[in-house]
């Protein structure tokens, strides 16, 4: 509460220390950023689990 008070009165602390603005930045990049990895790695191990299971299951009459 006390923070959307503060920015209704145009307050910004990243202008006060440039430290918190910086922060600001670099949590709002990795934000935006985070939901591309996330899919990208889960696309990568499942790729290397097909993979290795396709490689440990012995060929045979049923999976021709």
């Amino acid at each position: 509460m006390t923070r959307v008070i503060s920015q209704a009165d145009n307050y910004h602390p990243h202008l006060i220390a440039p430290d918190q603005g910086y922060r600001h930045l670099i949590e709002g990049a990795l934000s935006y950023l985070w939901a591309s990895a996330e899919a990208f790695v889960n696309v990568a191990v499942y790729a290397v689990a097909n993979e290795g299971i396709r490689l440990e299951i012995p060929e045979g009459p049923l999976t021709s």
